[in-house]
């Protein structure tokens, strides 16, 4: 498992931050388990899983980023967050907020994401930012692979909700609370389980 760290200093704080929530919430023994443990470490909230949910099914959400093609990520800052896990999945992430384009009646973001889900099947799609990038989900439910969707802001609990009503694998929260290290975390915390190398 890799935590994002380029230095000594930040390998040991990021190690000795993840043993202290391991021995607060025990060794994770299934995927739920490891997700908690990364949301609350990438937070240093131990409340942040209470909203956490995984639907239909833990196999689903694995099975669905095994299956996945390319990874769609909402904004450049998630892309960086998840690359090293896209490449261990030997995945090549598109990043909707450099593909969409400036449109009256949608952001460049969400029309990113239309563009990618439209143009690609078997996506895997990580938000940690836009609503507009995670209701395009629910609308394109042929083109999803897996859905890991932590959105803030106006339009993000409705974007959630229809994920969920969708049918598809997703990853995400019941809250109005969102964005990229949420996000990144859970994504690298479900390709760490797909890859073997979880805890």
């Amino acid at each position: 498992m890799t935590l994002g760290e380029r230095t000594g200093r930040g390998r040991s704080i990021a190690e000795r931050s993840l043993e202290r929530w391991t021995e607060k919430l025990g060794e994770p023994e299934n995927l739920e388990d490891l997700l908690t443990l990364r949301l609350s470490h990438a937070t240093w909230d131990p409340f942040v899983s209470e909203t956490l949910m995984i639907e239909p099914s833990e196999e689903a959400v694995t099975e669905g980023l095994k299956s996945a093609e390319v990874v769609a990520a909402d904004v450049g800052m998630v892309a960086a967050g998840i690359r090293r896990s896209v490449e261990r999945l030997g995945l090549e992430t598109v990043i909707a907020s450099e593909v969409g384009e400036r449109i009256p009646e949608d952001t460049v973001t969400g029309d990113g994401m239309r563009k990618i889900l439209e143009d690609h099947r078997n996506v895997a799609v990580v938000v940690g930012n836009a609503p507009t990038a995670a209701e395009k989900v629910a609308e394109y439910p042929e083109s999803i692979a897996v859905a890991v969707l932590f959105p803030v802001g106006i339009g993000a609990m409705e974007a959630k909700r229809a994920a969920m009503d969708a049918g598809i694998p997703v990853v995400t929260n019941v809250s109005v609370r969102g964005g990229t290290p949420l996000a990144v975390a859970a994504f690298n915390a479900l390709a760490d389980c797909v890859t073997g190398n979880a805890p």
